[in-house]
């Protein structure tokens, strides 16, 4: 009677004589028995070679293991318990077909992400960031934001946490209309962006990527700005670490308050006061949407407060005088202010002279004629300066009359105002020119 092939193929079996059974003789105990047929060898049994397991070995060797590798170990076993949706994970690109990329992220089955999802540069060996979109016999479905699709998209979003890239259908008057796939969603006017564009419409027909903040009976409400503000604060972050009072930076202008225009440098938000925006007290303020290079004033890591002026401090406007405004030269100014002693009129931005009431109303001038009966602010005229205080930073000016001449004289160099010093004599004759 044969016995059949187990897992390790034919074992032959041999049963043990029970205890108490009379001992077997020796063959050479016995007679010899009768010839007969011949009787075929007996095949000796298979020896096992499966190495017996040493338990206390075993034990001493786990005591004998490192912390690291111990938390090597412990991570591995962590990475093959059932992943659920919305878990973050990280994998190794093991195969890549034309439709879909898949990853060994230590689950009992690869993890597929869509190629849609990835860029096209990707290949076997990269590593790969992603949410756990699905864990079910179908298999192990991960992405790094949903496309496409409809309701069952959203549902999906909406339980792991995953964006959703969606097309800006229409506009009214409390958001917009997000078309995903087949379904539809809202996103509230506030929640569009950090900073909404001036022109609402231009948002209609683009697409962007939503977080679901609302899903249930067929209703779905949508925010680009919580995915805005999470990658802000990143950027923010990182921002901080590297801000240095004197930095040019390039900020995006976001909005214009009272006290100046409000900006955006990678993340963190910032200041321009309304002085700073440029040389002279009526600087206008740069468009919203704009981007200007702003220089550090201010930056306090631990109020986080973030100040910028767009003046260049190695080029104020007294510096061009003596150059492109010389003493006796004729220019174009306009009137900013007019007061009891007379008018300031502004020659560039950040440089004003001062045109004295005696110069605007001579004593031929009516009795009780004011400067406002003669002009009044935002008016141009020609002007001509009569002195330079460098020290003090004051024009003096006086109307061109008509038929006077206009022509400036030469630029003269003028003696720098932190010195108080007249040098030495090479100093100050060596750009005369000798007559010979």
């Amino acid at each position: 009677m044969g016995y059949p092939a187990g897992p390790f193929g034919d074992i032959a079996v041999s049963a043990a004589p029970p205890p108490g059974a009379p001992r077997r003789r020796r063959p050479t105990d016995a007679p010899a028995p009768a010839p007969s047929a011949p009787v075929p060898p007996v095949a000796p049994a298979p020896v096992d070679r499966t190495p017996a397991l040493d338990a206390a070995a075993l034990v001493d060797e786990i005591q004998n293991l490192s912390s690291e590798d111990f938390a090597s170990l412990m991570a591995g076993a962590a990475a093959s318990r059932r992943l659920r949706s919305g878990d973050k994970v990280k994998g190794r690109v093991v195969r890549v077909t034309r439709d879909a990329i898949f990853c060994d992220v230590g689950a009992k089955s690869e993890a597929m992400l869509p190629r849609t999802e990835s860029d096209a540069e990707i290949a076997v060996g990269d590593v790969i960031h992603a949410t756990v979109l699905s864990s079910d016999d179908r298999g192990l479905r991960v992405g790094r934001h949903l496309s496409g699709g409809g309701e069952e998209q959203l549902e999906d979003a909406y339980n792991s946490g995953v964006s959703v890239e969606g097309r800006v259908e229409s506009r009214n008057t409390g958001g917009f209309v997000v078309r995903v796939g087949g379904a539809r969603a809202f996103c509230p006017l506030s929640h569009m962006d950090r900073t909404l564009a001036e022109d609402l419409d231009s948002y209609v027909g683009q697409s962007f990527a939503f977080k679901v903040l609302q899903f249930g009976a067929g209703d779905a409400v949508v925010s680009r700005r919580a995915l805005a503000e999470a990658e802000a604060e990143k950027r923010a972050a990182a921002t901080w670490e590297t801000l240095t009072e004197g930095d040019m930076r390039e900020a995006l202008v976001v909005a214009h308050h009272a006290a100046g225009a409000f900006v955006e440098v990678d993340g963190v938000r910032g200041l321009i006061p309304r002085r700073e925006a440029g040389w002279g007290h009526d600087a206008a303020l740069p468009a919203i949407g704009s981007r200007v290079q702003a220089r550090v004033t201010r930056a306090d890591r631990d109020t986080r407060k973030l100040s910028l002026s767009l003046k260049d401090p190695g080029s104020t406007p007294w510096s061009r005088v003596g150059l492109d405004f010389v003493e006796g030269g004729a220019y174009t100014g306009r009137v900013t202010r007019l007061t009891e002693f007379g008018a300031f009129i502004n020659l560039a931005p950040g440089l004003e002279g001062l045109l004295h009431i005696s110069r605007i109303l001579d004593k031929k001038a009516p009795k009780g004629q004011s400067i406002e009966d003669v002009m009044k602010v935002g008016d141009e005229l020609r002007v001509r300066i009569v002195s330079v205080e460098i020290e003090r930073e004051r024009l003096q000016l006086a109307v061109v009359r008509p038929g006077e001449p206009e022509e400036a004289p030469e630029p003269r160099p003028t003696l720098p105002r932190d010195t108080g010093k007249l040098g030495t004599l090479a100093d100050i004759f060596g750009k005369v020119k000798v007559q010979r």
